[in-house]
């Protein structure tokens, strides 16, 4: 497993816990993060903070990494299962998922979900 690869590990451990500082604790001070929600992106960690959080208040999310592939230039293909609850425990999605994630200094720049 290479650094980048251990980085996409922690942050969805993170994500699942829904430990937003230890998810932050992992982007890059000029992250451009895709915002799935609102069909947008999302520019800096405190940006992306506040989506995390949006998204929280409105379901639970359950991601498991089925694979990681790398795309050269330290992009990395992240393949997920990716399990959504709504606040009630009731399932609103249960799908594959692929994440792009890029990196800058050991630390996540921009992601792009297919």
């Amino acid at each position: 497993m290479n650094q980048n690869t251990a980085v996409i590990g922690k942050l969805w451990d993170a994500l699942n816990r829904q430990d937003l500082e230890a998810a932050r604790a992992l982007l890059h001070p000029e992250v451009d993060w895709q915002d799935i929600i609102n069909n947008g992106r999302r520019n800096g960690p405190g940006s992306v903070m506040d989506y995390w959080r949006q998204l929280f208040s409105v379901m639970r999310t359950e991601t498991t990494v089925v694979e990681n592939c790398s795309l050269g230039n330290g992009r990395i293909a992240c393949s997920v299962h990716h399990l959504v609850r709504d606040p009630q425990g009731g399932i609103r999605t249960d799908e594959p998922l692929t994440h792009i994630f890029s990196f800058r200094d050991g630390l996540i720049i921009r992601m792009d979900a297919e």
